[in-house]
């Protein structure tokens, strides 16, 4: 079954019931068919043909939602594109993922403005809000000049969408999903967490996300379910959206759910409604599950999931045995097992690699035969690179995460690429990224650094030189300056003793 087909069976079988509540705004299912058919006739009637990709660039509101979809009904491929990356990382997405179409907001104009030049791929840019500048096509008309006549070109094997991983070794890749993976991953979350069109989920993580995709956008789609979408993580506005709107599941990061233990004027709100909250994207401290299900009575079930299969892997259950510090059980109909280095499964209890065999793996890294065959063997099996066991119960616990990633609030954050840049500061001789625990984000960044023979520099030169060229979230914290890195014999940097010399 295609995205296409659950929008129109949702739309005619409760038309009238709410998908998405933004701010003061209210769209039904029945308005989501018929501007998502609009968007994409627009998007044809000018020359965007199915199989093309279009990338989405902005934060969550309901066009990106609209957007997202439109492009998926009509056999489009689109590309979310996360607004806090940095100009050359966009126009990295844009070009290596050959988009035609860019959706975007007017806020991002000076941006679009600098990469439209290099972006040779980039046909037409659909801009949201204002005057639309010149050689730029409004939003508002795209779907005020289109009929509304339904739209069905895509097939379950279609690609649906790309979403840009965080490369290890400095360079993005693209994981393409398909229709069924979307299809079939929230049925599994469905069925895990007994969700219904009686629910209301709340989304306040990026779109731009799998996490947030999938958890907050298609699997309340595909139940018929309501979102509450938020513009982001607030802890002023959280409580009040949630009493409001009797929100019965929140999907959050560790981060969240640590500051949420903080709010000191909980008891002012009914939140007798929210049954159940999610965690993933990062470990979540026993203390901080703890604490937080005693103040607000309800659980947290802790999840393992990757983009490279669509998104959730395993979850603790909500009948049965829940084990706190786990991952929890394979949803139904994924396959897992533990590998040695010589690829040799592993017995309950013992630890190795994670590999994952499911109809939510992804077809591959768009346009890079070689890492998709690195990451799916011949046997159907994708290779995680994350590292755990399974008890004796099948319930996984993970160790270790692929290669030395850093997850800080729920971002991914791999060491290479902050080193990449680093390393063109004329003044640094060698760099180590890292990342040390913390209370609140989890982990944080932070570099080691040794510089060049007479050279001088101060923590805020470095800092500034990462904010020109990274994303904020990937920026060190801390810049420690060093006489020398610790290695072992062949060179290699020994990162883990830079971190234990700061517990």
């Amino acid at each position: 079954m295609s995205i296409t087909d659950i929008i129109r069976h949702q739309a005619i079988k409760r038309p009238e019931n709410i998908f998405i509540y933004f701010a003061d705004e209210a769209i039904s299912f029945k308005t989501l068919e018929n501007l998502t058919n609009k968007i994409a006739n627009g998007l044809i009637q000018r020359g965007f043909s199915s199989g093309k990709t279009a990338a989405v660039l902005m934060g969550n509101r309901p066009e990106a939602v609209l957007s997202f979809l439109a492009v998926t009904k009509m056999g489009g491929i689109a590309v979310p594109i996360n607004p806090s990356l940095k100009e050359y990382e966009i126009g990295y997405i844009l070009n290596n993922s050959q988009a035609e179409v860019l959706i975007t907001i007017r806020q991002y104009l000076p941006l679009i403005q600098l990469l439209k030049p290099q972006c040779p791929f980039l046909r037409r840019i659909y801009m949201i809000g204002g005057k639309t500048p010149e050689g730029m096509i409004s939003f508002e008309e795209l779907i005020q000049a289109s009929g509304s006549p339904p739209v069905s070109v895509a097939k379950d094997a279609n690609p649906a969408s790309i979403i840009y991983t965080q490369g290890v070794m400095g360079r993005p890749r693209g994981a393409v999903l398909t229709h069924q993976n979307y299809q079939i991953n929230a049925a599994q979350i469905i069925r895990a967490l007994h969700m219904d069109y009686e629910d209301v989920v709340m989304a306040v993580l990026p779109l731009s996300h799998v996490l947030a995709q999938v958890l907050t956008m298609f699997t309340p789609l595909y139940a018929g379910a309501a979102v509450v979408l938020m513009r982001g993580f607030s802890p002023y506005n959280f409580l009040p959206a949630l009493s409001q709107h009797k929100v019965t599941c929140f999907v959050g990061v560790p981060t969240i759910f640590a500051i949420l233990n903080n709010l000191p004027e909980i008891a002012m709100y009914d939140l007798s409604s929210l049954r159940l909250c999610v965690c993933g994207a990062a470990p979540l401290s026993v203390d901080i599950i703890e604490a937080f299900e005693r103040r607000y009575q309800t659980s947290i079930l802790e999840g393992y999931g990757l983009t490279e299969a669509t998104c959730a892997v395993t979850i603790n259950p909500i009948k049965g045995k829940r084990k706190i510090g786990s991952v929890g059980y394979p949803l139904h109909g994924i396959e897992i097992k533990i590998v040695d280095v010589n690829n040799n499964p592993l017995e309950p209890e013992q630890e190795g690699e994670i590999l994952i065999r499911s109809q939510t793996v992804m077809n591959g890294y768009f346009n890079d035969p070689n890492m998709t065959s690195e990451a799916i063997d011949p046997e159907g099996w994708l290779h995680t690179g994350d590292i755990g066991y399974l008890d004796e119960d099948g319930y996984l616990w993970i160790k270790g995460r692929a290669k030395e990633m850093i997850i800080r609030g729920g971002e991914n954050i791999y060491p290479r690429e902050i080193e990449a840049v680093l390393e063109k500061e004329p003044r640094v001789d060698e760099v180590a990224v890292v990342g040390v625990p913390d209370p609140i984000w989890g982990e944080q960044v932070w570099a080691f650094m040794v510089l060049k023979t007479d050279a001088t520099a101060q923590e805020e030169e470095i800092k500034e030189f990462c904010r020109i060229h990274l994303a904020d979230f990937k920026c060190p914290q801390v810049i420690k300056f060093v006489a020398s890195l610790p290695k072992t014999a062949t060179g290699k940097v020994r990162k883990a003793l830079l971190v234990q010399t700061e517990q």
